[in-house]
């Protein structure tokens, strides 16, 4: 069973998901929640058990995430720049 509760544009992800509950001993229905695309918290909803990220671990992940898509998203404007023949915005130029 899989239900997805928002859209991941939103920036939190609810899944619900089947999964094995070490408390329950058995496989109950767990909410899944991601935070930015990152795994965040998984609790039971059968018995309310929770594990959660660490939060220095959430932070790390999250920042090494932004700096490739920041990296990225800069090498995606200078290819359209470059497509598209515009000026550039950098002294010196590319």
């Amino acid at each position: 069973m899989l239900e997805i509760a928002a859209p991941r544009f939103t920036g939190l992800l609810r899944i619900n998901a089947a999964l094995e509950c070490p408390t329950c001993s058995n496989e109950t229905l767990h909410e899944v929640r991601y935070v930015a695309g990152l795994l965040n918290e998984i609790r039971c909803v059968r018995c309310g058990q929770h594990w959660q990220m660490a939060r220095h671990a959430v932070e790390e992940a999250y920042l090494r995430q932004l700096v490739t898509r920041v990296a990225s998203s800069a090498s995606v404007s200078r290819r359209d720049a470059i497509r598209l023949r515009l000026p550039s915005a950098c002294p010196g130029g590319w």
